[in-house]
């Protein structure tokens, strides 16, 4: 991409020590609400429409730079039915790491699990997640179990802040309170 910021920090970020020396971790905390409203498809899509009309956007460039950043060719169809929250929030993660001369990335998704919790919303998230992890993984992982880490998966990265070289890790961890 030339110039175009294409990603989102995860709700939190933590700056660890790990075996692989400064680890970042990026926190997308979910509590009864999903990965947003739109898949990368239709994010696209609309941004596609924006132009059409007339309407100035960069959003399908940037929808652009994050697949190819973040999928290696040849890139699969099932990339637009992935949230582009996962997306935004993965690519912010190791970005973030890059800033931080980080010698791994870690993105996190957390379930806080109350009383108040609706196990459909959860489950949601959990399809939502496991399909990414499928898909960034080119099926080396289909799902993603709850305390489980994966990693690390091979992306192919820009020239600017989402770095290949950063082994990039996918976990999911489930908080009760």
């Amino acid at each position: 991409m030339t110039g175009v910021q294409t990603c989102a920090l995860p709700i939190l970020i933590i700056i660890a020590d790990s075996k692989l020396g400064k680890t970042v971790i990026g926190v997308e905390a979910k509590v009864n609400e999903t990965f947003g409203n739109d898949t990368v498809g239709e994010y696209y899509l609309k941004s596609r429409l924006k132009l059409l009309n007339g309407e100035g956007t960069k959003a399908d460039q940037r929808i652009e730079g994050l697949i190819k950043a973040l999928f290696k060719a040849p890139v699969r169809a099932e990339v637009y039915s992935l949230m582009y929250q996962l997306l935004t929030a993965a690519a912010g993660t190791i970005a973030e790491a890059a800033t931080q001369q980080a010698n791994a990335a870690v993105f996190m998704v957390q379930t806080i699990d109350t009383h108040l919790s609706k196990e459909v919303e959860v489950q949601r998230n959990d399809v939502a997640l496991d399909s990414f992890v499928s898909v960034i993984s080119k099926g080396n992982c289909d799902r993603l179990e709850y305390g489980q880490i994966h990693g690390p998966v091979n992306i192919p990265g820009n020239d600017s802040y989402i770095q290949g070289s950063i082994p990039f890790f996918i976990s999911k961890i489930k908080t009760k309170v």
